[in-house]
């Protein structure tokens, strides 16, 4: 089916709305007619579905193109975050080689022009009893989880609970 520029130009210009807006319209002609199918709505379903198989394809070409684009920052970002591991791994290492040389030479300070070096003091707990042992006000209970998967198994293995049940989706897929 040959298409003019003012077709292809018009085509362009409906959005997926309008052209589903038009089904719907051919679609309440019909029931009007009895069901009956004339030449024109014939063709006006052709051009419809012609034009939803062009907007579609349109539609796909950016879905896709954003996708890649998804992917490289992706990408972009491993490579990044790679390179800041590498980065902080490096400024651990020469912070342990300072701390290593302060303590070899039992230095607590060093007094640089620009900065300072110096250890701070700090508190920490150690838990070397176990903790049955501990007084209850420590301890913090917290509730499991629950795991859809498992219960996901019991619906299909024909278990029944109150209040849960699987629902079927459908999710668009583009290849």
């Amino acid at each position: 089916m040959g298409q003019s520029k003012k077709d292809f130009e018009e085509l362009r210009q409906k959005s997926l709305f309008q052209i589903s807006n038009e089904y719907r319209n051919l679609e309440m002609e019909l029931f009007e007619n009895g069901g009956e199918i004339t030449p024109e709505i014939e063709n006006r379903l052709e051009i419809n579905q012609t034009e939803l198989n062009e907007k579609s394809k349109n539609y796909v070409f950016i879905i896709k193109k954003i996708d890649f684009e998804v992917n490289y920052i992706d990408l972009e970002i491993k490579r990044l975050q790679q390179a800041k591991k590498v980065r902080k791994n490096t400024i651990n290492a020469l912070k342990s080689g300072i701390e290593n040389a302060m303590n070899l030479y039992d230095i607590e300070e060093i007094d640089l022009i620009t900065n300072k070096i110096n250890f701070r003091k700090s508190e920490s707990v150690i838990i070397d009893a176990e903790i049955q042992d501990l007084p209850a006000e420590l301890k913090i209970i917290e509730e499991k989880i629950i795991s859809k998967t498992e219960i996901k198994k019991m619906l299909k293995a024909g278990a029944e609970i109150k209040g849960v049940y699987i629902q079927k989706n459908k999710n668009l897929q583009i290849k």
